[in-house]
């Protein structure tokens, strides 16, 4: 039996990342979403600012950590709305006149992160520099496993 494809093992390795988000985007059915978050994460060239982790702490719970030295929690903002986790950060512009070298950066920023379904944000703080925030994944009662008992 001879099967015939139009898919060639090198076709992936001449593509562009974000020509291979894009093929993807425009063919997955019901992963839009996914999809264009992966197409936007390949295409990005530029760092992000500030530098962050983000970190598995226990099957379904989750650490993102930002790098913010020279802000003070009144000068950033966590939010959570429809599924996307936003942190800005906002400083007013300093003197530069008063320093013979700056080298911690204070400038603004916004960073977003969406967040997988029953995903919600359990705690931030800010301590020594680095700010955490905690999140988990909670399935509810009715989407949780269950044992069938034999009878």
């Amino acid at each position: 039996m001879n099967i015939s494809t139009s898919f060639q093992p090198d076709t992936f390795s001449s593509m562009t990342k974000s020509n291979i988000a894009s093929t993807l985007l425009n063919r997955g059915v019901g992963f839009q979403n996914q999809f264009k978050f992966f197409e936007e994460l390949l295409g990005a060239t530029e760092a992000k600012y500030p530098p962050y982790d983000l970190l598995s702490t226990d099957e379904d719970e989750y650490e993102l950590r930002f790098a913010v030295a020279g802000f003070k929690k009144s000068d950033i903002d966590v939010s959570l709305a429809n599924g996307v986790l936003t942190i800005t950060g906002s400083k007013e512009a300093e003197n530069a006149d008063a320093y013979f070298h700056k080298g911690i950066a204070t400038r603004n920023f916004t960073q977003t992160f969406p967040l997988a379904e029953f995903v919600e944000v359990t705690s931030a703080e800010m301590e020594d520099g680095i700010l955490t925030i905690k999140l988990k994944r909670e399935l509810p009662d009715e989407l949780q496993p269950k044992k069938i008992k034999i009878k």
